[in-house]
């Protein structure tokens, strides 16, 4: 029994705003696909199956390339992770496998399988979908098939059954104990491979300590809402086993890392105890932060706290349902940075009820907090979230067309922005004002020199440094989607 997990090709991304830098395949930020490494993990765990992994953008495969992959690997099992906005591509691959193979078993899972189950199962040469943690489900799912056993007996499914009708069998419930989780399987695809323009490693790997998150921002969408988190020493275990495999940096990819200021402690100590030396970062929130916490922070090695501040005004925060402050933004900005860790900030313009002056303040504020680096996207609605459900019900589109993209896949120039008080073209300019504003000054260049300690971080940085000022110093045509859908 052969098995092939694919992480799709980025060549048909919809819906999204935002510049290119960010959001396509980019040589200067790659990461692990983390999703389908801890299922090949658990299946090698326990199975004796042969299991490959394709990164497709990582190689910056072609469908015809994936595709002979998968005619040389002959997989009878194939699963692919799959984003909403990367739906085009996982429908190619999942075409591509029934091309080569009318008989090999198709299963599609990840965010997209999780918020539209049904439809996913259902699409053309799919024939099940997981929603939800994929690494149990998915083992039963191979075994059933080899040995002949039906299917509809397995919890969690959605099935294409017989006269292509829908089959869902019983819910099955979150993986409690993460621990019992294999590492994800690294080894899979080549370390040197993997890295992130503001690590300051040749490579470097993500990490996740926890699964879900307990807060209801109203522009974040999250499988779960009951944290389950790994206890300290496994966490710390995965650590020393990335650094046997090479790894340079983690980056700490939980939903909120610090949803616990005790846990964060106890990460750090074991960290310290066990005498590793190795940077990482956490993505954290600004309301959860002390001195304390920090202070371990600092010496376990964290060199970098990513905060979700969103904006620069304490009524947009509000209605975001952030459950922050500006001056929570400031305090815990400058705590971190008074313990030596850098700091990134992620920044969402074009917010319903934003006027231009609102957005400039946001600008004004990233700028004021003295940032280490700032990301700032345009806010477009996503699927499952409660503004873009909050946009249906108030008529701000005239249908859920994320649901019939769901239903029926094709090309789409539509994007789910909320055009409320400002036009598309203002909000467009608006965010190349605010990556002007923020890297274009003299003094943040300046500071940026004096980090670099090698030619890699360099060349790596500015190669990255060249992509921003592309896209902020040139006006350029303002794209603007025929079809807003907008009444």
């Amino acid at each position: 029994m052969k098995v092939l997990l694919i992480c799709p090709p980025d060549w048909q991304l919809q819906f999204a705003i935002g510049p290119d830098f960010l959001r396509k395949t980019d040589s200067t930020s790659r990461y692990p696909p983390l999703g389908i490494l801890y299922i090949a993990a658990y299946l090698i765990k326990n199975t004796d199956y042969e299991v490959a992994v394709i990164d497709a953008p990582l190689d910056g495969l072609s469908y015809d390339e994936i595709e002979e992959r998968i005619r040389l690997y002959q997989p009878d099992v194939v699963g692919i992770s799959s984003f909403t906005m990367s739906l085009l591509d996982t429908v190619e691959i999942a075409h591509r496998v029934k091309k080569t193979n009318p008989n090999t078993f198709v299963v599609i899972g990840g965010a997209h399988a999780h918020v539209y189950p049904a439809e996913t199962a259902m699409l053309p040469d799919v024939d099940a979908a997981v929603p939800g943690d994929g690494e149990e489900i998915m083992t039963e799912l191979v075994r059933a098939i080899a040995a002949g056993r039906p299917l509809d007996q397995i919890p969690g499914l959605y099935l294409r059954g017989k006269d292509s009708q829908l089959v869902i069998t019983p819910a099955r419930l979150p993986i409690a104990d993460l621990d019992a989780l294999p590492f994800p399987a690294r080894s899979l695809l080549p370390t040197e491979a993997y890295k992130f323009v503001t690590d300051s490693e040749k490579c470097s790997t993500t990490m996740v300590s926890s699964r879900g998150c307990e807060f209801h921002c109203a522009f974040c969408e999250v499988p779960y809402r009951k944290v389950r988190a790994r206890s300290p020493e496994n966490v710390v275990a995965e650590i020393e086993n990335c650094i046997e495999l090479g790894y340079g940096e983690i980056n700490f990819y939980d939903d909120n890392f610090n949803f616990s200021e005790k846990r964060v402690e106890a990460i750090c100590k074991e960290i310290v105890n066990r005498g590793i030396n190795l940077k990482f970062s956490v993505r954290a929130r600004v309301d959860k932060i002390s001195p304390t916490s920090l202070e371990w922070l600092s010496r376990a090695g964290c060199s970098r706290i990513n905060f979700g501040i969103e904006a620069g005004d304490d009524r947009t925060l509000i209605f975001l349902k952030k459950g922050i402050t500006t001056s929570m933004v400031r305090r815990s900005v400058r705590m971190a940075k008074e313990a030596g860790i850098e700091v990134t900030g992620y920044f969402i313009i074009g917010i319903p009820g934003e006027t231009e002056d609102d957005i400039r303040r946001t600008i004004d504020f990233a700028v004021e907090l003295d940032l280490d680096y700032a990301q700032f996207m345009t806010l477009f609605l996503t699927p499952n979230t409660e503004l873009y459900n909050q946009a249906l019900k108030k008529g701000v589109f005239d249908r859920d067309f994320y649901l019939d993209f769901a239903r029926n896949p094709a090309p789409s120039k539509t994007i789910a922005y909320w055009e409320d008080l400002l036009p598309f073209e203002i909000t467009h300019s608006l965010l190349k004002t605010a990556y002007r504003r923020f890297y274009m000054r003299p003094v943040y260049f300046w500071k940026q020199l004096k980090k670099l300690r090698s030619f890699n971080s360099l060349f790596q940085r500015g190669k990255f440094a060249l992509k921003v000022m592309s896209y902020a110093m040139f006006p350029g045509k303002a794209y603007r989607p025929p079809s807003l859908n907008q009444k």
